[in-house]
């Protein structure tokens, strides 16, 4: 999408997306890149990942399109799969939360879910499921992991909730090769959730609730994977992350749920913009603020949640819609003259927004009788009904987690 616009509102959305819901060990060697494991790259699968409120299972789906990136884009539930969660940690501590880390990762081929504590087990077009490895998780230790691109590694994670200490490291998917990279004591966790250009992305936060994407991370931080080394922090650790992690970065909001209308920009001129509270935060740390001008519709505006496209060039609001990237360092990319989001349908208290590519954007809504599910900016899904006019329902309920073939990996 080209920068130069006028974003006029009131903002229709198509249909939309939902949620609210170490030793080593003996370990087979599968032929990880067999073809009938393999899920077709011809366009985007969307990866979902979710479950009832204090259930003992979750369930992971794939989603497909037709037409991506046309007109009547059409979404259908391709493969799914209901596997055990983590069990609870035995014990409680003030003023504190077992984090609880995505149980779905993808590669350019592959999906791989986590089946209980310890067992990665591979997820087919068919639908059925082959175990590739165990990750040595405990009672009091929760096991995180991440495979990379090509199949072959995979990145674990182990945080240790009694001691409050992390540990990482990389082996080949099959087994063996283990490489230790680091260990670190508390206040704050690591883990894995994606690879990218060769290096681990680490999620990382303290073991308290509170998170606006996916991942539960407060932050994150890229690390090599070789025996030794240290995390590099991504930002200046003052804008908190939202919404789904993309080639090009993530969102991040500063002060969520506060005034998100800053200051005038230094060197202002007609028309004037703003700084705001939005942020894309990139993989090599860059932070940019995304401006607005100063209208009725900006002036009181508050944002809990927010998503960045993969080409980095817009933030979805949960109360805004669309923001642009700027022009310039004294030009934003949106005037707003209104706004109307979606039929009056409402958005749970943690939307779980995300773009699963430029066209499609997921979003959870809440329905009039009171249940979320998962709707899709730009396709809608195959046998929907509408629940509210021109918003069908969805079959989906859960947090988007990853896309086949993963384009995160630059």
């Amino acid at each position: 999408m080209s920068k130069g616009r006028l974003f006029a509102l009131p903002l229709v959305f198509l249909v939309l997306a939902a949620c609210d819901t170490g030793g080593s060990t003996a370990r087979p060697s599968p032929s990880v890149t067999a073809s009938a494991q393999a899920w077709p790259t011809g366009g985007p699968l969307a990866v979902y990942d979710g479950g009832p409120p204090n259930a003992q299972t979750h369930t992971v789906w794939v989603v497909g399109f037709n037409n991506a990136g046309r007109p009547n884009v059409t979404a259908k539930v391709l493969a799914s799969v209901t596997v055990a969660k983590r069990t609870d940690i035995p014990f409680k501590c003030f003023d504190c939360f077992a984090t609880d880390p995505p149980y779905v990762s993808t590669s350019k081929t592959h999906v791989y879910v986590l089946d209980g504590n310890s067992t990665v087990s591979m997820l087919a077009p068919d639908g059925s499921v082959k175990k590739v490895t165990s990750i040595p998780a405990t009672d009091i230790t929760r096991a995180a992991f991440a495979v990379n691109p090509d199949n072959s590694l995979i990145a674990v994670g182990l945080m240790d909730f009694r001691s409050q200490t992390t540990k990482l490291y990389v082996e080949k998917l099959g087994g063996g090769g283990r490489v230790d990279l680091f260990s670190a004591p508390g206040p704050f966790f690591y883990w894995p959730v994606r690879w990218r250009n060769g290096k681990i992305v680490l999620a990382t936060g303290p073991n308290t609730e509170s998170f606006a994407n996916p991942y539960h991370a407060r932050g994150y931080a890229l690390i090599d994977p070789i025996a030794g080394a240290q995390p590099v922090a991504l930002g200046n650790g003052d804008c908190i992350p939202s919404g789904t992690v993309t080639a090009a970065g993530t969102a991040c909001i500063v002060r969520p749920g506060t005034q998100c209308l800053e200051d005038l920009v230094a060197n202002a001129v007609s028309p004037y913009y703003y700084n705001s509270c939005l942020r894309s935060l990139s993989w090599s740390g860059t932070e940019t603020t995304f401006l607005m001008p100063y209208n009725q519709d900006t002036s009181t505006l508050k944002v809990n949640y927010a998503a960045l496209s993969p080409d980095g060039q817009e933030v979805i609001t949960d109360q805004l819609g669309k923001v642009f990237a700027p022009l310039s360092p004294i030009h934003g990319g949106n005037n707003f003259v209104g706004i109307n989001l979606v039929y009056g349908l409402k958005t749970p208290a943690r939307p779980c927004m995300g773009f699963i590519n430029n066209n499609l954007l997921s979003w959870t809504f809440v329905n009039p009788d009171g249940s979320t599910d998962v709707r899709l900016m730009g396709a809608t899904f195959e046998g929907s009904t509408d629940i509210a006019p021109g918003v069908p329902s969805s079959p989906v309920n859960g947090d988007l987690v990853g896309t086949v073939p993963d384009e995160f990996d630059g």
